[in-house]
Order: structure tokens, then sequence, then C-alpha cells
């Protein structure tokens, strides 16, 4: 009775509820090349490989597509092209949603030599900004030979707080970032799509930005997948980097050029100590009078600013004009011009 139309169960009566039958069945998710259930760094290999490759077959092309990730339906064109890209881009998108179990790339050294170094760098505060900032740099020695790479940093939140990341590579690399606030982790993954080997910048290739919460010891845990141009491993680690947030003192005295110059109506200035220094900071007129005083004492070591808004010791506005700056401590003296704008 399997003609019946009715008779899910199959006992030669179409009986009512009984006869439901429920089939299940698994599609593999477009850009899953490996069957994995997620759509990573690996298949983004497999994705540069075959977009390199002069054959294209059914299993490689996942776009054009249409729906919503991750229930889309493949239109084959049989090309690998931007809306295969495109597709995948959305996938991987969706895929990152989900918990990699502490990160994809959890696997100790496999070589021997280290083609990845990460660096802390402390730029001197910008003008108008409240907040200090601190870089980690990724390196990636012989980077011709690298196709891919994949890199994931997770950090401690009480410590920095993470702004954005950019990398030096050209617009022909393919870029795919997250990230994962709740967890504290970044993941950025670059596959070249040009098969042309070509000059590539030769270091702190992604740069990553962050904003100093306190001045401590901390640590990032940091993984690295680096892929030669045929997709094979050439290393794979996960290791910590320890350093402070704490900014390095400067090396010399230095009087920084004020900004703006010309300025209306006032101007922020910037100056170095290298070591704990009694400081005298001055404005004086082009006839060589003191018009104000800004530094007059003892202060410690370190990166600092002060700003002139245009006012003489009695806070009264000077005219405008040509002005001088002038910084004295012990062992250093330097001038600045600054013109006043009204």
């Amino acid at each position: 009775m399997w003609n019946n139309s009715f008779d899910g169960n199959g006992n030669g009566d179409p009986d009512g509820e009984v006869d439901d039958d429920t089939i299940l069945f698994t599609i593999n998710l477009l850009g899953d090349y490996d069957r994995s259930s997620l759509v990573d760094f690996e298949d983004l290999v497999a994705l540069q490989q075959n977009w390199w490759d002069e054959t294209v077959t059914p299993a490689d092309e996942i776009g054009p597509a249409t729906g919503t990730p991750p229930f889309m339906q493949i239109q084959p064109d049989s090309k690998m092209d931007f809306e295969d890209l495109m597709i995948f881009v959305q996938m991987w998108n969706w895929s990152t949603g989900f918990d990699y179990d502490g990160g994809r790339i959890a696997r100790s050294s496999q070589t021997k030599e280290n083609y990845a170094k990460i660096s802390a760098s402390y730029p001197p505060p910008q003008v108008g900004d409240d907040v200090e900032e601190l870089y980690l740099y990724v390196d990636f020695d012989s980077i011709q030979a690298v196709g891919a790479l994949g890199l994931e940093i997770s950090y401690d939140p009480e410590v920095i707080e993470y702004v954005d990341q950019s990398s030096r590579f050209d617009q022909y690399w393919t870029e795919l970032s997250y990230h994962d606030s709740a967890n504290h982790r970044i993941v950025i993954q670059l596959a070249d799509l040009d098969q042309e080997i070509r000059i590539q910048p030769m270091n702190k290739q992604v740069k990553l930005k962050f904003r100093r919460l306190v001045d401590t010891e901390t640590e990032v845990i940091w993984g690295i997948d680096l892929r030669d141009r045929a997709g094979r491993i050439r290393e794979v680690f996960t290791q910590s980097y320890k350093f402070s947030t704490t900014a390095p003192l400067p090396e010399q005295y230095a009087l920084h050029q004020n900004y703006p110059n010309p300025f209306n109506p006032s101007t922020t200035i910037r100056y170095d100590l290298p070591e704990d220094s009694h400081i005298h900071i001055a404005i004086y007129n082009i006839l060589g009078q003191e018009v104000r005083v800004l530094v007059d004492g003892f202060e410690p070591a370190g990166f600092r600013s002060i700003r002139w808004h245009g006012k003489d010791n009695f806070n009264r506005n000077v005219s405008a004009g040509v002005y001088f700056l002038l910084m004295e401590s012990k062992d250093f003296t330097l001038t600045r011009k600054l013109i006043l704008l009204k």
C-alpha cells in the first residue's frame, strides 16, 4: 500500500496522525568546502585555490545565490568571480556567530622558524586626544611566499579596549575580520586572490589599535595560521605575548611645534621630559617681554602637553601677531614661533 498517499507508516491503513512521516536530510553550507559545519579559515584557503584554478567545477562554485545565510540556494554560472566571493563573505560573517571552542587556531607550533612576530608600540598622544592609544603590530617575514593567513587575538578588557584594525596588503587581498566583544577576541583572515607574486609590505603588515585603560603588565593570546601559495601550512601556533601598557619614557628633552599654528583662539603645546625636572615654559612677544607663564615647577618624566588660550598673565586677551615659546630646564633650552590670528 506504499502507493497510498495517506499511508505514511506503511501499515496498509491511512489511520490519521500516526501516518505523519518526517524525513531528515542534510545539505552543505555554501562555502563550507571542508564540510566542518563552519565557514572559516580552512574554507577561505580552499576558496583561494579554487579561484586560482583555471578549471571551474560545480563543487567549487558558491555563487551567485539567493536567500539569506545560511539558507541560500546557488544559481551556478560556471565561473569563479565576485559573485562567489560575496556569497563566501556573507556565509563567513554568519558563521562567526558560532562558538569556536576557544579558537580555530589552537594548535602547537609546527615549524622551527618563526615567520610571524608581534610587538607593542606607544604612539605619542595626538592633539585633542583624551585617551592614550597602544598599537599591536604583527610582522610576517617572507610575505611574498604567503598566500593566506589567519590571526586570532584574545585580550584583557579590563586593561585595554579594542578600537579597530588595519592591514597594509594591496587591494587583491580579501580580508575578513570579526570582533567577538563578548569573549574579547579578534579574528582576522586574509587571502591573496591574485596568483601573481609581487612586492608586498615587508613589516607591520597588520596593526591593531587599542585604548590603554590602566598602566600595568598584561598579555594577549595570539594565534597564527600561515599558508603558502599552494594552501599548505607554513606555520601554525598559539602563544602568549606579555607587555606593559605603560608607555616608555622619552629619550631626550623635546619641545614640539604647537598645533594648530597659526591658531585662534587656542593651541596645544607638547613637550617631552626624559626625567623628573624643574621646567619653565613661557610665552614672549616680539619685544622679548614675558606675556604668559604656562609652566613653572617640578614635573615628572613623560610625554606632556599644555594649552595656551591667547591670554596674558592677567588673563587678558593678547593681540594678534607673532609670539615666541620658550622652554627651559637645567640642561635644555628651546624656542618655537607661534602665530595668533584674530
